[in-house]
């Protein structure tokens, strides 16, 4: 939560924090939107599979959400730890899916492979850092 009292440095880290991510997830996900098909091709996926557009389509949508949330969380009373927590939360559910895809078929086992550890990998920075704004 960035307020008057907290000690500036901290207010500048939270700030950063949810800037930083809001902007990212927000550019992510206009990213998966403008180039979806030849993200679907990267992953080990078909465009035409209505399945793994349909995801690809909610990862976007996700992240552009999640994006105005941390954004929004630096306003006065908004708790940006918990909300870069919330990202990691995301994140992991987002490793679970794209396994999920991999397991079935839908997305080829060594892209999709490298799509489930970028997921795993930002979670794990989310919850990192999450832990340590609230440690401020």
């Amino acid at each position: 939560m960035v307020t008057a009292t907290m000690n500036p440095t901290a207010a500048t880290r939270q700030w950063q924090a949810a800037t930083g991510t809001g902007l990212l997830r927000i550019g992510a996900g206009l990213a998966l939107l403008r180039w979806r098909d030849p993200l679907i091709r990267a992953s080990g996926g078909s465009p035409s599979d209505r399945v793994v557009r349909g995801v690809f389509t909610y990862f976007a949508a996700r992240d552009i959400a999640v994006g105005v949330s941390a954004l929004l969380s630096t306003r006065p009373g908004a708790d940006v730890s918990r909300q870069v927590a919330a990202q990691g939360v995301a994140d992991a559910g987002d490793t679970a899916i794209v396994v999920a895809l991999v397991r079935s078929g839908r997305l080829r086992p060594m892209q999709g492979a490298g799509a489930a550890a970028l997921a795993a990998l930002t979670a794990a920075v989310n919850f990192t850092t999450s832990w340590r704004l609230h440690r401020d």
